[in-house]
């Protein structure tokens, strides 16, 4: 299947899942996608579990692996259209070793804009195994060299969708459409909560985003860090940074966060 072929394709990249075998359930012969285990769960539960102890270099280690897992598919020319914490009729079981998913479950990717919020529990895009983000489930991802998309209909939930495609859904899915995704994410991290966690994702909150609506920034962010994801969720796709900008200035701002941590080290030990 087209999705299978597109994770193949860039599973080389240690933030990309790996697909190990596809296998079949014996009770209902559904067949099974076998893929790298990733011990610490979805990135969303992950940032419930440790959000308060995390320090802003782990952050960083995590947004710039994402970003580094997409600069991977934009270089090979691929949009992910999901990047975001979960995803609603992804099921995923975990064994000891191993994670599996009901590739069936691929078919039924064709949600409407009206979006039930009590599963967003269900389905893992973004893992974490040991700390390191690996970007999952390629049911919904398109190549860009195809010119058309695999599946049609909105995906994924509101806030992470761009203000354009939510006000037209015809609206082709670009590399800037994932950046708008990839601005969102990174407020999560920042924050371990959901966006716009306190409304219902339903027309008014798609409308009030399509005219301007944007999460409040959390205190104690660095500012340069709140600048870079205010960019990615530009409404004007054009003026968005590409990734390559993404990972650069994630990669100076952790440089620059390492060697403050360093230093407030050192003097502590003076």
């Amino acid at each position: 299947m087209p999705s299978l072929q597109i994770q193949k394709h860039v599973e080389y990249h240690d933030n990309i899942i790996r697909i190990l075998g596809v296998s079949q359930d014996p009770s209902n012969k559904d067949h099974l996608l076998v893929l790298q285990y990733a011990k610490d769960g979805n990135l969303k539960d992950y940032l419930a579990r440790n959000h308060l102890t995390l320090p802003w270099n782990d952050k960083y280690k995590i947004a710039c692996g994402i970003a580094d897992g997409l600069h991977c598919l934009h270089d090979e020319n691929i949009v992910h259209r999901d990047l975001v914490m979960t995803h609603k009729f992804h099921t995923i079981i975990s064994y000891d070793f191993i994670s599996i998913t009901n590739i069936s479950k691929v078919t039924l990717y064709s949600s409407p804009i009206s979006i039930c919020c009590s599963v967003l529990q269900h389905s893992k895009n973004i893992l974490i195994d040991h700390g390191e983000p690996k970007i999952a489930d390629f049911g919904i991802s398109k190549s860009l060299n195809t010119g058309t998309d695999l599946v049609n209909g909105v995906f994924g939930m509101i806030p992470y969708i761009e203000p354009k495609r939510l006000e037209n859904p015809n609206y082709r899915h670009e590399k800037a459409s994932d950046i708008y995704s990839l601005g969102v994410v990174l407020w999560e991290i920042s924050s371990g909560q959901r966006p716009f966690r306190n409304s219902s994702y339903d027309a008014a909150l798609a409308i009030s985003i399509i005219n301007g609506l944007r999460e409040t920034p959390i205190a104690g962010t660095p500012q340069e860090y709140i600048s870079l994801y205010q960019k990615c969720w530009y409404s004007n796709p054009q003026i968005r940074p590409s990734i390559v900008t993404v990972f650069q200035s994630l990669q100076s701002l952790g440089g620059v966060i390492k060697k403050s941590m360093q230093e407030i080290e050192e003097l502590n030990h003076s």
